[in-house]
């Protein structure tokens, strides 16, 4: 609860506002409720491209999704860092000691929507990019969720800016007005930070400090405390 309520505190004293965009004003982003892990709860396969399109189409513009990373380098849409009960295997094993071709060989258990697949992060700003103006679905917002960090921090970091940087050209800054990278690890941030500084991309980031697990409480109390400072230091716009 002591966490809870220092948490409160800093929202309430922290700027949330990127000063180039009124989506991240404080008024704004307070008013969104997000779809978890890209539709869950619906019957439909969380983190899954067809889910997130369906529930924009719906009108829910407010959207979190998982980001993980595959041995090969490849950035998936997936929330456990083992996969067991997303997809049709029983073995039990952390994401990032498989491949992404290895991967797709496991199909969703979520039948909903037919037999699918696990989806690359690519797949999805591609299909935004494409089908969203068709859609005439402007207002919306994603979070993503970044838990590569340690080992992957830096090429992860690098594969989500070559995904990034395939439209900025197009969309220039219109498309940093539609997501935001969350993350629970400073040294995410702090990479982060380094890459939009050498780019000159308008990346807006978030620190995540609460509803860490169990095993790791400890760590996310010390955060709350040390939060004001990766704000500053790493140019936090999001806690």
């Amino acid at each position: 609860m002591r966490c809870i309520f220092i948490l409160f505190c800093l929202l309430e004293t922290l700027v949330l506002a990127a000063q180039s965009s009124k989506v991240f004003t404080q008024d704004n982003f307070s008013k969104l409720r997000f779809t978890h892990r890209g539709g869950y709860g619906t019957d439909k396969p969380e983190n899954n491209v067809n889910t997130i399109l369906r529930s924009l189409k719906e009108g829910k513009n407010a959207i979190e999704i998982d980001v993980q990373f595959t041995k090969d380098n490849q950035l998936i849409l997936f929330h456990d860092y083992s996969h067991e009960r997303f997809l049709e295997t029983e073995e039990v094993k952390e994401v990032k000691t498989y491949t992404y071709s290895k991967l797709k060989q496991y199909p969703l258990r979520n039948k909903a929507d037919g037999k699918q697949y696990v989806a690359l992060l690519e797949e999805l700003v591609d299909s935004l990019v494409l089908l969203v103006p068709k859609l005439e679905v402007h207002n919306f917002l994603l979070e993503l969720d970044f838990k590569p960090h340690g080992d992957q921090t830096k090429k992860a970091v690098n594969e989500l800016v070559r995904i990034i940087d395939k439209h900025h050209f197009t969309l220039i800054d219109q498309l940093y007005e539609h997501f935001f990278i969350s993350t629970f690890y400073p040294d995410v941030l702090k990479y982060l930070d380094q890459v939009k500084q050498q780019k000159g991309r308008p990346i807006v980031t978030a620190f995540a400090v609460n509803n860490a697990p169990d095993d790791h409480k400890f760590a996310a109390n010390v955060a709350v405390f040390i939060s004001p400072i990766l704000l500053k230091k790493y140019g936090v716009t999001i806690i």
